[in-house]
């Protein structure tokens, strides 16, 4: 069997909205690794949220960070694309023009502020979970030195279709819902990630397989040469799917790789 690379999203995908894990997870992932297979992480988070340890003792050996604003096979970092400082501003700037509320995404730090969002468990969740990781994005304005992307959280009414036009050419949006925006520099998404990883790990296009869950997923998906689409995703993103496995806490993974296991 030629060897191939397996590329998973986090969220909804190897953990729920509370980042809770079935066993079944890690051990899907320790067969893959075992099995002599590449192992890593696509997802639209940044590096700077990507460090539960629990992520780190499953042995990934790359990452695509950043919806692939970031490109990293074991140590070594194969792509970075910072975003410039003025179009940042400027994406800030208009979020708030359109009441949204932003949050800048780096390799270290997340940049938001509190006061300019609407109090979520979500909320509550990202300031619980990454403490020292956050700053102030108003204290720290214009000096964001290793931010890829941000998202944009609607406090007031949706306007996706306008901030969409506000932002070209400087960004490429991602509508995961019109309260829900995803900001990456053009032409970068998970899609051209997972290539630049392939071609490192020497590993083609068609020996390659997908697993997710949201729209961000999609470009993965045209990209990679097997899609799994998670039970508990995106009516869109599962159209496209090869395998849709049942939900995660239904051991979705588990069932992915035994279906997998029959094919490959």
């Amino acid at each position: 069997m030629r060897r191939k690379a397996f590329f998973f999203d986090i969220d909804g995908t190897l953990w729920d909205e509370e980042s809770r894990m079935p066993d079944s997870v890690f051990e899907t992932i320790r067969q893959i690794r075992a099995a002599g297979h590449a192992a890593l992480i696509c997802s639209g988070r940044s590096k700077g949220y990507i460090f539960d340890p629990r992520l780190a003792d499953m042995g990934f050996d790359g990452c695509v960070s950043s919806a692939g604003a970031m490109v990293e096979i074991g140590r070594e970092t194969l792509y970075c694309r910072i975003a410039p400082t003025q179009s940042l501003v400027s994406a800030v700037n208009t979020a708030r023009a359109f009441h949204y509320a932003p949050l800048l995404e780096g390799n270290a730090y997340l940049y938001m502020d509190r006061e300019d969002f609407i109090p979520t468990p979500y909320i509550d969740k990202l300031y619980r979970e990454l403490d020292w990781r956050i700053r102030s994005l108003n204290g720290t304005f214009g000096d964001w030195p290793d931010v890829t992307k941000l998202s944009m959280i609607a406090a007031g009414k949706p306007a996706p279709a306008e901030v969409v036009a506000a932002v070209k050419p400087d960004w490429d949006v991602i509508v995961h819902t019109p309260e829900v925006l995803e900001l990456v520099p053009p032409g970068v998404d998970k899609g051209t990630g997972l290539r630049l990883a392939l071609d490192a790990l020497g590993i083609d296009r068609a020996d390659s397989v997908a697993f997710g869950d949201s729209p961000n997923d999609m470009a993965m998906f045209r990209e990679c040469g097997i899609r799994i689409g998670m039970g508990n995703g995106s009516p869109a993103l599962l159209e496209q799917a090869d395998y849709v496995t049942p939900p995660l806490h239904e051991d979705g993974l588990w069932h992915a790789w035994q279906w997998l296991k029959g094919t490959l």
